[in-house]
């Protein structure tokens, strides 16, 4: 089985221990995740950069809280593509990867409840 991404007692601990608001928090959190996963691929298919960086300034610092280095390492990652204006086999791959990352995030998100 793979290793969790998030777990119960690192959001717990994130909100000060305070348990009562563990299960609001993960379902802020899928809500969140969701949403940017989706304004992510959009903004990357039309190679919108202003989108992307709406998208990205939205989940950004939940993302450093939660210590998900990947999510932001593909979002840099992914700004330099379209200022680069790169490939579209590169824009398909971090996509996919962003995709991919963010689908088992929530799902980790959606086990802890």
């Amino acid at each position: 089985m793979k290793e969790s991404l998030v777990n119960r007692s690192m959001i717990a601990e994130l909100l000060f221990g305070d348990e009562e608001y563990v299960d609001q928090f993960i379902d802020a959190s899928v809500e969140s995740f969701t949403e940017f996963r989706d304004h992510f691929k959009q903004s990357m298919r039309l190679r919108n950069l202003e989108g992307l960086k709406n998208a990205g300034h939205k989940i950004k610092p939940v993302a450093q809280i939660m210590k998900l280095e990947p999510i932001i390492e593909m979002y840099e990652n992914s700004k330099i593509l379209l200022e680069d204006n790169a490939a579209d086999l590169d824009i398909a791959m971090v996509i996919d990867g962003m995709t991919d990352y963010c689908n088992k995030l929530i799902q980790d998100l959606k086990n802890l409840k």
